[in-house]
Parts: C-alpha cells; sequence; structure tokens
C-alpha cells in the first residue's frame, strides 16, 4: 500500500517572542562593535608600550653618553679628537631622542646649553679651560640636562606602566564581550533550530516559511560575521563547556598552543588539551608530574585564578580564564612577548640608569604630586647617611628632613613652583642619621598635565656642605679682614690691573675727600684723580693731573 507524501513546510519548533526576534540582532551588532573596539584600543597599548620601551632605551642611552662626556672632557689623559667625538656622539644620541613623538622641550633645551658649553670648552686653550668658571659652567649644563632628561626619564616609565595595565584591562573586556557573543550566538541558534513539521500540524498564528527562511539566513549571517570577528583577534579564544570539553576555538588559539586538528574540534576535554601542551613543553609543568600538572590546569580552569604567564621557547603568553553563567568557560591567550621585552629592556635600563645616578654623586627624588607619593633613590638615602631598607620613599619624610628655619621658604619655592612662576633651584639645610645638619643643593622641574596641572616633581639632590662651609668661612675671614683695614688709622685702596678700583677703607675717603659714590669697586683711578683735582686745585694745568 502506497501513501501519499505529506508536503512538508519548514517551520519553527518553538517560535521567538517578537521582543526577542526585535533585539537579539541589533544586541549582537552593538556587542560586535563594542568588541572591534576593545581590540583596536588593546592593539594601540600594545604599539604605545613598543614605543614607550623604545624612548626609556634611548634615554638612557642620552644620560650615559653625557656622562662620558664630562668625564671625557675633564680628563688630562683624553686628547681633543677623543673629546669632540664623546659631543658628537651625545648630541646624536639626543637628536635621535628628540625624534619621539613625545614631549621633551625641557631636555631638549637642556642638551642645546650642554653642546655650547661642551663646545666653549674645547675651543679654549688647555689653560683657560681648566679655570673654575669654565668647569662650573659645564657642569651646571651638565646637572640642568641630566636633571631635564632624569624627569622625562620617569614619566616615560609612568606611561609605560598605565599603557601595560590598559593594554590588560581591554585585553578583559575583549575577552568578555566575546563570550557574551558566543553565548548570545548559541541561544540564538537553539531558538531558530528548525524541524520539518508537517504543515497540518503547524499551530495557528506561527510564523510563515519565508519568514523563518529570512530568519535563519541572517542567524546564519551573525554567526559568519561573529566567527570572522573572532578569528581576526589577535588573542587565542577557546570556549568550554560545563563538562570541560571544547565547545569553540579560535584560528589564533589553534596557532598559540599548535594543536593538532584532532585536538581542537568540539567536543576534545581539557584533559587532552592540557596533556598535549605539557609534553611539548615540560618546563611549563612547574615541576610536577604530567598527570599532576594535567589535573591541576583542570582545576585552574574554574577556580578563578590569576592570569597565568607562560612561557613557550622565546614567546610569552598570558592565559586568563573566565566562568560565565551557563557554566561554560572562556579561555584567552594573550601574547606578552612585547611586554615582557618593555620590562626586561626597562629592568636592564633602570640598572644602568642607577650606575649612573649613583656615579653622578647626586641623590634623585621623585615626587607624586596628585597621589601625594615619594620615590628616594638610595643615592639619595646615603647623602643622610641611610642604607635603603632604614627609611622609607615618602613625601612627608622628605619635609621632615628639612631645617625648622629652612621648611617655610622650601615651601614656598615649591608651590612658586608648582604654579609656573619660578624655578626650582635652591639650596637648604637637610638633618643626617646622624644628627648633624648639612647644606645641599636642590633642583626639581614639575611635569604636568595637558591642561597644565601638576602631576609629578622630580629632581637631584647635591651635599654642598664643605663648599658652603668653605665659603662662609671665607665670609667670616674676608670680614674680619675689613675689621683691620678699617682700624687702621691710614689710608688703604686696592687697584686692579686695568686702575679700576677694588675695595678701600673709609679712612681713604676721609683723607682725599671722596664722596661715596666714589668709593665703590669699579671706580676708575682717573675719575678718582679729576675729582681729587677739580676739588683742590680747580686750576692745576692738565698735565700736572
Amino acid at each position: 500500500m502506497t501513501t501519499k507524501p505529506i508536503s512538508r513546510d519548514v517551520h519553527e519548533l518553538k517560535a521567538p517572542s517578537h521582543l526577542w526576534q526585535a533585539l537579539a540582532w541589533p544586541l549582537s551588532v552593538i556587542l560586535l562593535l563594542l568588541l572591534l573596539a576593545c581590540m583596536s584600543a588593546t592593539a594601540y597599548h600594545w604599539q604605545a608600550i613598543d614605543r614607550y620601551a623604545g624612548r626609556f632605551s634611548a634615554l638612557t642611552d642620552s644620560l650615559l653618553a653625557a656622562n662620558d662626556l664630562l668625564l671625557n672632557l675633564e680628563r688630562a689623559d683624553v686628547s681633543r679628537p677623543e673629546q669632540t667625538l664623546s659631543l658628537r656622539r651625545f648630541e646624536a644620541l639626543d637628536a635621535q631622542t628628540a625624534a619621539s613623538d613625545l614631549p621633551g622641550a625641557a631636555r631638549a633645551q637642556a642638551a642645546e646649553v650642554l653642546s655650547t658649553a661642551a663646545e666653549r670648552w674645547l675651543a679654549t686653550s688647555e689653560t683657560l679651560a681648566q679655570e673654575p668658571a669654565g668647569r662650573r659652567d659645564l657642569r651646571e649644563a651638565e646637572a640642568r640636562y641630566r636633571l631635564a632628561l632624569s624627569t622625562e626619564l620617569g614619566e616615560t616609565k609612568s606611561r609605560l606602566m598605565e599603557a601595560e595595565t590598559s593594554s590588560r584591562e581591554y585585553g578583559g573586556l575583549s575577552l568578555l564581550l566575546a563570550g557574551i557573543l558566543l553565548i548570545l550566538g548559541t541561544y540564538m541558534g537553539r531558538q531558530s533550530r528548525l524541524v520539518a513539521r508537517p504543515s497540518s500540524e503547524v499551530p495557528p498564528g506561527a510564523p510563515s516559511a519565508r519568514s523563518l527562511a529570512q530568519m535563519a539566513q541572517a542567524q546564519a549571517g551573525i554567526e559568519r560575521l561573529l566567527q570572522m570577528t573572532i578569528d581576526s583577534v589577535d588573542a587565542g579564544i577557546a570556549i568550554f563547556d560545563a563538562f570541560d570539553q571544547i565547545v569553540f576555538c579560535n584560528e589564533a588559539y589553534r596557532a598559540f598552543t599548535q594543536l593538532p586538528p584532532a585536538l581542537s574540534r568540539p567536543g576534545t576535554s581539557i584533559n587532552d588539551i592540557s596533556g598535549f601542551f605539557y609534553e611539548q613543553y615540560p618546563e611549563s609543568r612547574a615541576g610536577l608530574s604530567l598527570a599532576a600538572a594535567v589535573a591541576a590546569r583542570r582545576h585552574d580552569l574554574r577556580a578563578g585564578k590569576p592570569a597565568l604567564e607562560w612561557q613557550r621557547g622565546e614567546r610569552w603568553f598570558l592565559l586568563t580564564d573566565c566562568a560565565l553563567p551557563d557554566g561554560s568557560v572562556v579561555s584567552l591567550w594573550t601574547d606578552i612577548t612585547a611586554v615582557k621585552h618593555a620590562q626586561s629592556v626597562l629592568e636592564q635600563r633602570s640598572e644602568l640608569l642607577e650606575i649612573a645616578l649613583r656615579a653622578s654623586s647626586d641623590g634623585l627624588w621623585d615626587w607624586n604630586v596628585e597621589a601625594n607619593t615619594n620615590y628616594l633613590s638610595p643615592r639619595w638615602k646615603a647623602l643622610l647617611g641611610y642604607e635603603e631598607h632604614e627609611i622609607e620613599d615618602s613625601a612627608s619624610l622628605w619635609q621632615a628632613t628639612i631645617h625648622p628655619e629652612d621648611r617655610d621658604s622650601v615651601a614656598r619655592q615649591v608651590e612658586a613652583h608648582l604654579d609656573a612662576k619660578a624655578a626650582f633651584d635652591t639650596e637648604y639645610r637637610m638633618q643626617t642619621k646622624a644628627g648633624e645638619w648639612r647644606w645641599f643643593h636642590v633642583r626639581g622641574e614639575v611635569v604636568r598635565h595637558i591642561d597644565g596641572r601638576p602631576r609629578r616633581m622630580a629632581g637631584f639632590t647635591q651635599d654642598i656642605h664643605e663648599r658652603k662651609a668653605q665659603a662662609l668661612e671665607i665670609e667670616q675671614m674676608r670680614a674680619m679682614l675689613n675689621e683691620v683695614i678699617e682700624a687702621i688709622n691710614g689710608g688703604i685702596a686696592r687697584f686692579d690691573a686695568d686702575e679700576r678700583l677694588v675695595f678701600c677703607n673709609r679712612r681713604f675717603g676721609e683723607l682725599y675727600g671722596f664722596p661715596p659714590e666714589l668709593m665703590r669697586p669699579g671706580t676708575s683711578g682717573q675719575a678718582l684723580v679729576e675729582n681729587f683735582f677739580d676739588r683742590q686745585y680747580p686750576d692745576a694745568p692738565p698735565a700736572v693731573r
């Protein structure tokens, strides 16, 4: 007996609500756009990390070149061609730094001043070059450059850290959005699952076959767009279901893990994937056996542990797992090789920077104005007689070391510098660990936001106690000598080689009747003679005068 075929139409097993039909597709598009925006932001911050790491390295090289330049210029056993070569090397390295897109006006001006001082030093004779004035100008120029460059170094390091933090945040947000999109796509697929049902059994009000076909076509388009978007992500993404079996993974995940096709198919257990990985890279087991490492990885998948850093050859990956409400887990593999390289450069250059700063005998301080936190270098602490671990880095401690008589003056100068009214270049006393009050020369530069608000202030502290003590001693001796000279009954005056007055006592002016304005240093001897004859012998011929 033959039966008549029953005509079949394609209908939905469970028709979605009108609200779902209205919101599902726009929501998917919005989430896709947000995911693409987060991916772009992550890529931007990766590039920023590379840029800031390169700039930090270039700035450190410039600082070392400035130190070498000063040493070579002041050494008598270094020839002029070698000194000139040191200057040209410094100028070339600073020019590379100036080519960056980051601001560096203060450093550029200081570099020009240092180059000019070095050129003047090289242009003078060896005798003149050893004069205290020339040496002082050269050292002041180098100190100014070192201050400006160190301030820029601190700002570059701060920006590098901010870029690294932002890249991790945007990467995590991308992971969350990808997980939501996958869940949404899966749910939409279930809602739009089509089955063949006899037309006689179609319930009243059910969607027509054409509308169902259009919905299925739109769903397929969304799924293809979602797949293309997830595959274009630089990070590796894998979805595991509630039974720890893989549901989906993108091309980056396959490339990062180097999984064979058989292990990247849906239904593969996390145990099989981990076992393959740990067999290929046993150094990633952290000393565990293969079975223990596999079990630990399955436990960590849902344990909510912090992100893990895994090394595979020369590449580094950040592994982040995010559990979703439906029991599935999104696993994100991010290539952080660039970050690790930047961190390595930062560590190496920081060591060189610390060596350079120690060699300069100056102590570095860096004050975060907004957070009111302070960094005090080991050299700064050593200037006060402390080991690095003996005192903490705090703004309040720095202020507490200042002499009570100098504290208000220093506070006013800092405030004036923050308000962009004056440079911060001062001398004041600080108390050492032994309780001694010593004199220090302190310079500082402020780093501002785009709107002009102060962000950080950094600078150097130099011990000038011996120099200050010598200056005070000389001043005291000069005062005593003046008292002796003034006590002599006879008139005493000294003139320089150009016959200009250097000093004279009060008795000298009384004897000759000179007015006070002519008894000042710099007055010519001819002016004194003419004044004397004009008053005492106005009729004397010029030849006598």
